[in-house]
């Protein structure tokens, strides 16, 4: 595979992301390392980049050609599919496998799941519920690990964030405000078109169906396949346009009110990449994600978000936030 292939940049307007689509690994990169990697991947010789910046800098040759090739030396790549707590999604000859605690649970194919023999029934409805958004993914759409709200203008407010960051509740305080409505609680499903990225409201309700009826149906007989093509209703119907995204992070929670400190398009790029499920390790999927991700990451506004720690602080602060930013 040659450079130009595995690799995709994508760039902001204060840096780029390079992303080495043979792994899925991702690197941020500061303004002058976009330069060497764009000139890099149109074909250009380190030595020829490196005289350039001979010319531009007036710097000597031997540190001008060190600093183009520690630009274009990259970390060891890691691997992204793998879930904590031992929950593991890896490829397989025929598609993809899921395993628990190390023990294979789940084979996919294209149009199906399949429970593998020695899975205890009392692991369908983990299995279903860490695969789904995944599979999800894998059908060409952009699914982030989040919570999020239609504000009273049509909109949607997102909350991106670790296990246990807050972001069911914050959206849940939001939710209880008038206007505001709760349209997904850890699943958020995008959709990228021409001149939007939109979130279906269904997306999540839909995706909640399917898992309680292939579990249903696994406990009935785990011998039978469960079709995955019911997941394609996640991406249909009614659908809002994101207005705003908060990262939320459990060891920034202070004082009283919800405060937010705008992100960079490159460092809100790393935010929801971070919180998106991957569903295919394949260069096309890998590209096709970084494009929708862009999308988000240029289009809609980001925010770092402070809230406060103890549920009725947090309360208040949603109530004043939403007085003073909803129009």
């Amino acid at each position: 595979m040659t450079a130009s292939n595995q690799f995709t940049l994508e760039c902001f307007d204060d840096g780029a992301v390079l992303l080495d689509a043979h792994t899925g690994n991702l690197f941020r990169l500061n303004t002058s390392a976009t330069n060497i990697w764009k000139r890099s991947l149109a074909g250009e010789a380190v030595e020829a980049i490196s005289a350039d910046l001979v010319r531009t800098y007036a710097i000597a040759s031997n540190r001008a050609e060190n600093d183009v090739r520690r630009a274009l030396n990259l970390p060891e790549s890691t691997d992204t599919l793998n879930d904590a707590n031992g929950l593991v999604y890896d490829e397989t000859p025929n598609g993809y496998r899921f395993s628990v605690g190390g023990m294979p649970s789940v084979e996919i194919t294209n149009d199906a799941l399949y429970v593998l023999p020695n899975t205890p029934a009392a692991d369908f409805g983990i299995c279903l519920r860490a695969i789904a958004p995944k599979l999800v993914a894998r059908t060409g759409r952009t699914v982030l690990h989040a919570a999020a709200v239609a504000t009273p203008g049509g909109k949607v407010w997102a909350f991106l964030g670790d296990n246990g960051a807050g972001k069911t509740t914050t959206a849940k305080k939001f939710g209880a405000l008038e206007g505001f409505k709760v349209i997904c609680e850890d699943k958020l499903v995008t959709r990228t078109d021409e001149h939007s990225v939109s979130a279906p409201l269904a997306g999540e309700r839909n995706i909640n169906l399917w898992i309680r009826n292939c579990q249903r149906q696994l406990e009935a007989d785990s011998q039978l396949p469960c079709s995955i093509a019911p997941l394609a209703n996640c991406v249909t119907g009614d659908a809002l346009s994101f207005e705003k995204i908060f990262l939320l992070d459990a060891n920034r929670r202070s004082g009283d009110q919800l405060t937010t400190q705008a992100l960079t398009q490159s460092e809100a790029f790393c935010a929801i990449f971070r919180n998106a499920f991957h569903g295919s390790s394949s260069p096309s999927e890998w590209r096709r994600q970084i494009r929708d991700i862009a999308a988000l990451a240029k289009n809609v506004q980001t925010f770092a978000a402070t809230m406060p720690a103890g549920l009725e602080q947090l309360k208040k602060a949603v109530v004043r936030y939403s007085e003073t930013t909803v129009s």
